[in-house]
């Protein structure tokens, strides 16, 4: 024998409770709700599974009284702000098992390729480097740090590290990015470049 469904699993306030028998002021049903859901970029296809996000996300739900004998009371939601809305779509961004997160994973291998393509190369500079007196030859005076100092600061400016490759993606796609996921990539998609390409030391 099955357990019959609770229809309420959120313990939300009823029209018993709340006085309301039909949608409030400043509510959306389940339609408009992932309507605008979509319009914001946060796409949505399945109404039965709105209750569960709404409470993962903290908007506020009523149960409304039900017309007919048959069904559960429908759920009502209050209307997100734009501010909550962005801050949804931004968590649902760098959550790797959303859709959206799915997709800015795709969108962040992309970048991190395209920065990695655009880098470039450390080698001038450490030829320059490699033929400036060596410690000892000249007991590296101060004239010759002096150099290595400059050569060194401008090839930390032009040229990339994983760390400054994952930096970029962030800024360029609002979203949180390390150079953990920029080696991943890396090393999957550009292994054979990446030593003549990337700073040794971050």
């Amino acid at each position: 024998m099955t357990a019959d469904r609770d229809h309420n699993p959120y313990d939300l306030k009823t029209s018993e409770d709340h006085g309301h028998d039909k949608k409030p002021d400043g509510y959306l049903d389940d339609e408009e709700l992932k309507n605008l859901l979509n319009s914001r970029g946060i796409i949505f296809k399945r109404t039965d599974n709105l209750p569960r996000f709404a409470h993962n996300n903290n908007i506020a739900m009523l149960k409304i009284k039900r017309e007919g004998q048959h069904g559960s009371s429908p759920t009502v939601y209050r209307r997100p702000t734009p501010e909550k809305l962005e801050k949804i779509k931004e968590d649902l961004r760098n959550n790797n098992n959303s859709f959206l997160g799915r997709k800015t994973l795709k969108e962040k291998a992309d970048e991190i390729l395209k920065f990695f393509d655009n880098a470039r190369s450390p080698a001038p500079f450490n030829e320059k480097l490699d033929a400036l007196p060596k410690n000892g030859e000249s007991g590296w005076d101060k004239e010759v740090q002096k150099k290595r100092a400059s050569i060194v600061k401008e090839r930390n400016e032009k040229c990339d590290s994983r760390t400054s490759i994952a930096r970029k993606v962030a800024k360029s796609l609002g979203v949180v990015c390390n150079r953990k996921y920029v080696r991943k990539i890396l090393e999957k998609h550009r292994s054979s470049q990446i030593e003549k390409k990337l700073l040794k030391a971050e």
